[in-house]
């Protein structure tokens, strides 16, 4: 199985589109290795990328990263499980695509609700219902 490569960033053409001023264009790329790991680089964002271990902030240039960590793209602070989540996601067959990737396709990406959980933009939060 070949790597599958997606990108993170503000525009709506991303992948993972992250609807915040502090997150560039095309902010950083996550790859889905062959042998099952998950690699993160940064694109060389204004903001950057900082991946959170354990507690401690270690700003990222390309890392693999565990389903246990957070990353953060500018100021915007995702658990990895849930950008691995929106890739899956954003990978499904185009004729009946998620709400998750129709949503951020056709909204402008994802947001943080005020629970915490990142969410669809303009769509109800999975965690708390706002």
């Amino acid at each position: 199985m070949a790597p599958r490569r997606y990108t993170v960033g503000r525009a709506q053409t991303c992948d993972i589109a992250i609807a915040h001023d502090s997150v560039s264009r095309k902010h950083a790329e996550v790859e889905l290795r062959s042998d099952g790991s998950f690699m993160v680089r940064d694109l060389g964002s204004q903001n950057g990328t900082v991946l959170i271990r354990k507690g401690r902030e270690f700003p990222l240039t390309e890392e693999v990263v565990f389903l246990s960590d957070t990353l953060r793209f500018g100021e915007v602070a995702i658990p990895v499980e849930e950008v691995l989540n929106m890739v899956k996601n954003s990978a499904a067959p185009p004729a009946n695509p998620p709400p998750i990737a129709r949503a951020a396709a056709g909204a402008g990406g994802f947001v943080r609700c005020g629970c915490g959980t990142v969410k669809p933009r303009g769509q109800p939060c999975p965690a708390c219902g706002e």
